[in-house]
């Protein structure tokens, strides 16, 4: 993940301070996730490549064209499901 990217998108944790080595949460952010019911294959912006994803696990979008696949348990433990 690109600096700046990872900066966006990261908060330091005392006493980490932003830019150096140490511990970063993810700031809060509300995304769009579904279950796949079937494999799927779906081409990332910029020609990063192609994301596959299989039954199961979970598409997750961040912002349209930044999309990945989370295993589901992985998914349940680290993210937060808004009713």
């Amino acid at each position: 993940i690109p600096r700046e990217r990872f900066m966006a998108s990261y908060v330091p944790i005392a006493p980490t301070q932003a830019g150096q080595n140490g511990f970063y949460q993810k700031r809060p952010k509300e995304i769009w996730a579904v279950e796949l019911r079937e494999p799927i294959k779906i081409s990332l912006s910029e020609n990063r490549g192609l994301l596959k994803g299989d039954a199961g696990e979970i598409l997750v979008q961040y912002a349209p064209g930044d999309h990945a696949i989370v295993a589901k348990e992985i998914f349940h433990k680290t993210y937060q499901i808004l009713t």
